[in-house]
C-alpha cells in the first residue's frame, strides 16, 4: 500500500471520528443526479431557503451585515483570491477598464460584492439564477454593473464563473457545452466544487445544519478530478491553475471529496497548428 492511500485511510478514519462535529455530511451514493433526487424534497428549489436568501441578501443591501453566503450572515468579507486574481488578470490582458463576468448562482450579488470591496474595479457582471432570486435582483440589486438573468444569454463575456454550483445541477456538462459553444469565453472558473481521485463522477446526498440550509439534503456531485479536466479539454480549455478552497475536505464511505477549485484557459488553436 503506498503512502497516499495510507494517508486517505487515515484520514477516512479521522473524518468518521469526528462525524457529529461535522456541519456538513454526505450520506448514500447514487450513479445519477435523478436518483439521489428521489431521496430529497426540493433542493435549492425551496422557497423557504430563497425567502431566507433575499431577507440576508436586504440587511446587506441597508448596511446591517457585510456580507451573506446561502442565507448564511457573514461578519467580515470573504476574499475569494483566485478569483479575484484571475479577474483582474483578464482585464490586463485584454487591455480594458472593465472585464465582463457571467455568474452562474451568484444569488444576489455575493461573489460580485466582495470583488468590488476588494479589488474597487468597474466590471460588467450578470447572475444567472433561479426566477425568484431573479425578480428580486432586478427589483432591488440591479445596477448599472450588476444585471440578473434567468437564462444563459446570447452575447459574449470574458469570464464564466460556476462557484459552488455545477456540482449541484442535473447536468452540469451540458451547462459546460453550451457554455463553451454560446459563450465562448478566454476563461472558465470553477470555484468551491468537490472532487475525487476516482475514474467516475458520483452523487451522494449533502445534508447541511439548520443553520445552513434548514437542515435539508441536497443532490451532490463528487466529480472525478480528472474526468472534469479531460471534458474540458475536449471543450477547447485548459487547466492553468488549481487550489484548494477554504470548505476542505469531507468523505463519503472510503472516498475522499475536496473543494476544489480551477482555472481554464480557451485553447488557442492557432498555436499549434502545423504550418
Amino acid at each position: 500500500m503506498n503512502v497516499s492511500k495510507i494517508k486517505n485511510l487515515f484520514y477516512v478514519f479521522y473524518w468518521y471520528a469526528s462525524y457529529f462535529r461535522s456541519r456538513n455530511k454526505f450520506l448514500g451514493r447514487f450513479k445519477t443526479f435523478s436518483l439521489a433526487r428521489l431521496n430529497v424534497g426540493e433542493g435549492y428549489a425551496s422557497s423557504e431557503l430563497l425567502h431566507k436568501i433575499i431577507n440576508v441578501n436586504r440587511l446587506v443591501l441597508s448596511g446591517h451585515i457585510v456580507q451573506e453566503r446561502d442565507g448564511v450572515k457573514l461578519a467580515v468579507f470573504e476574499n475569494s483570491i483566485q478569483i479575484n486574481f484571475y479577474l483582474l488578470l483578464e482585464q490586463a490582458l485584454l487591455n480594458t477598464n472593465r472585464v465582463s463576468v457571467l455568474d452562474f448562482g451568484g444569488g444576489l450579488g455575493t461573489t460580485y460584492r466582495q470583488f468590488k470591496f476588494f479589488t474597487k474595479q468597474k466590471v460588467f457582471w450578470t447572475i444567472v439564477e433561479q426566477h425568484q432570486l431573479v425578480a428580486e435582483g432586478i427589483a432591488n440589486f440591479s445596477s448599472e454593473e450588476l444585471t440578473f438573468t434567468c437564462e444563459i444569454p446570447k452575447t459574449n463575456y470574458d469570464v464564466v464563473l460556476f462557484s459552488a454550483v455545477l456540482d449541484f445541477v442535473e447536468d452540469p456538462y451540458a451547462i459546460l457545452v453550451e457554455v463553451s459553444s454560446k459563450i465562448s469565453p478566454n476563461l472558465i472558473i470553477v470555484d468551491r466544487s468537490l472532487f475525487h481521485c476516482g475514474p467516475e463522477d458520483f452523487y451522494t446526498l449533502k445534508a447541511t445544519a439548520k443553520h445552513i440550509t434548514n437542515g435539508n439534503k441536497y443532490p451532490v456531485a463528487w466529480f472525478s478530478k480528472e474526468r472534469f479536466v479531460s471534458r474540458m479539454e475536449a471543450l477547447g480549455y485548459n487547466k492553468v491553475d488549481e487550489w484548494k478552497t477554504p470548505d476542505g475536505q469531507v468523505v463519503n464511505r472510503a472516498s475522499v471529496g475536496v473543494y476544489r477549485g480551477f482555472a481554464f484557459r480557451k485553447f488557442d488553436k492557432s498555436k499549434h497548428e502545423v504550418s
